[in-house]
């Protein structure tokens, strides 16, 4: 009978006994090589949305002048278009005109925003918007048709671009500045809420004649007039509050010379030269401040609206197509800053109107720690941000305590 020849070490799994770094080959490291993969461990692995599978919201910042879009939690919008001519004159006309000439504008601009800029699908995505402070009414119900109805996006969230802007900041009071293309507007947020009364607007058409008047001692600037306004009508307790934080945003305000320095100069000047402001004249100098800005204040609403879609209440306080259905007057006049008993902006019992109710301390460094979308094919890679919930006293209670 044959022996059978003896096999060899490398047969065996093993290595050459003559081998000085030579190793056996153990059970175990041999499961460990098998049950090895390049796929990211579960733990490891990031998805779009807190706690959720779902992908980022996509942010739309409708302007007078520009249109920024992109996803929610990046730090900058992925496309800046100008906005169209026929949308830029039904904003000039206000809620003048029909519904479905208000209806075919908007229907072209997101077709635009979907399916070229973005190249994403719109039923596997939120809708964030973000208008200017007292936007048209037929605006508001034209996206809502359209996003909802037309396009079948899950959800529609509206929130204020004066509100919006003290988010990158982490900043919940302050003086909001929103200078357009058309016209600038000036609002005081305290604690996140909307001091209605103090919102004024002035008109920008005649911007250049009024700069020539300027440099030559005839007149003086409209920005710094309305933000004056704005200053009187505001409760005298929280005007300290609110100068602290003199925040521009906007397209327009690229075109201001000297922007927040030329801002503060003019109010300093006018409050101890004129008697009628003399109420201001303290407050003016002694706390009048701009916060440092590193982002640009054309993106800096649309930055706001990227970190506040990371929110819960983004979610809890969307609109969705059965509630739009349920309630078509929605979107009224000066309504379209909701809670989740739809009151309106002007209400109290902590009902906000900015959309900045759960922010507590956001700054711009956690959109790095949120992280960037990959979205490629339409998949995301993003991490989770950590924000403190807040919960907001009614308005008068927060301006009574504010000095």
């Amino acid at each position: 009978m044959e022996t059978p020849a003896p096999r060899s070490p490398a047969a065996a799994g093993g290595h050459a006994v003559g081998d000085a770094n030579a190793r056996l080959t153990t059970p175990s490291k041999t499961r460990a090589r098998a049950t090895a993969s390049t796929r990211t461990p579960l733990s490891q692995r990031a998805y779009a949305g807190l706690g959720r599978s779902e992908k980022s919201a996509v942010v739309v910042d409708i302007g007078q002048g520009s249109v920024l879009c992109g996803f929610a939690r990046e730090a900058r919008p992925r496309v800046e278009v100008d906005t169209p001519q026929p949308l830029r004159d039904l904003l000039a006309a206000g809620a003048k005109d029909e519904r479905q000439d208000w209806l075919d504008v908007v229907l072209a601009l997101f077709q635009d925003i979907y399916f070229v800029h973005l190249q994403t699908k719109p039923r596997e995505r939120r809708v964030h918007l973000a208008v200017r402070h007292h936007a048209p009414s037929a605006l508001l119900n034209a996206v809502a048709e359209a996003v909802l109805v037309y396009f079948g996006a899950p959800s529609l969230y509206v929130s204020s671009c004066s509100g919006l802007a003290l988010f990158p900041f982490g900043q919940r009071s302050g003086l909001v500045v929103d200078v357009g293309a058309l016209e600038a507007r000036c609002l005081a947020v305290v604690e996140g809420a909307a001091v209605e009364p103090s919102f004024r607007a002035c008109s920008l058409e005649g911007a250049s004649v009024e700069a020539l008047l300027r440099d030559n001692g005839c007149a003086e600037d409209s920005i710094t007039q309305t933000v004056l306004e704005c200053l009187l009508a505001t409760p005298r307790q929280a005007r300290s509050l609110v100068l602290r934080n003199v925040v521009f945003c906007g397209g327009g305000a690229q075109q201001v010379s000297d922007g927040p320095a030329r801002l503060l100069q003019g109010l300093r000047e006018i409050v101890s030269a004129r008697p009628q402001y003399e109420c201001l004249r303290h407050v003016v100098l002694e706390f009048a401040a701009v916060p440092r800005n590193a982002v640009d204040a054309n993106g800096l609403a649309w930055l706001g609206a990227s970190i506040g879609s990371c929110l819960d209440s983004f979610f809890a306080r969307s609109v969705t197509l059965a509630l739009f259905q349920d309630k078509p007057t929605l979107f009224g006049d000066g309504n379209f800053f909701w809670s989740p008993q739809l009151s309106r902006s002007r209400g109290g019992g902590g009902q906000i109107s900015t959309g900045i109710s759960d922010l507590s301390s956001v700054t711009t460094a956690e959109i790095a720690t949120a992280g960037p979308n990959a979205d490629d094919d339409n998949d995301e890679s993003s991490g989770t941000a950590h924000v403190v919930k807040y919960t907001m006293p009614a308005p008068e209670t927060a301006l009574s305590t504010k000095s």
